[in-house]
């Protein structure tokens, strides 16, 4: 997803980050997938002030997956987004739903300032392009 992100979007930097435990597993993922985009892997776990200080934002673009599931992870993980972006900054969080209260993520769990726009994107199951 990264290596892609950074070619879609010509992006001067990319950044891929896990936990630090995964992050072997990143890098090994991003090194098989990359075609030679320049991506970087580095550990983030998200009420880390210093892991997100270490990556060098604001980024213009945020992206994640699945990141939404666990109800109380969504403070940290809401942290890890302040310290990563800015005014300026889009942030796209793509989930499969499991549970109706993902969604209480982006309705009015957003901190002061955030706008949450539902966004529709074929399925992958159905055919739409991978």
């Amino acid at each position: 997803c990264s290596a892609r992100a950074a070619r879609a979007t010509g992006a001067a930097r990319v950044v891929a980050t896990d936990e630090e435990g995964l992050v072997p597993l990143l890098r090994a993922t991003v090194e098989e997938n990359a075609a030679g985009a320049a991506v970087e892997v580095a550990p983030l776990t998200w009420d880390s002030a210093e892991q997100a200080a270490a990556l060098r934002g604001p980024f213009g673009l945020v992206m994640g997956s699945d990141l939404v599931f666990d109800p109380g992870h969504w403070p940290a993980l809401w942290g890890a987004i302040g310290r990563l972006t800015d005014r300026d900054s889009t942030v796209l969080l793509v989930f499969r739903e499991r549970n109706p209260a993902e969604l209480d993520f982006f309705r009015g769990q957003a901190p002061p300032g955030w706008e949450a726009r539902e966004v529709e994107v074929p399925s992958l199951e159905a055919g739409g392009a991978g």
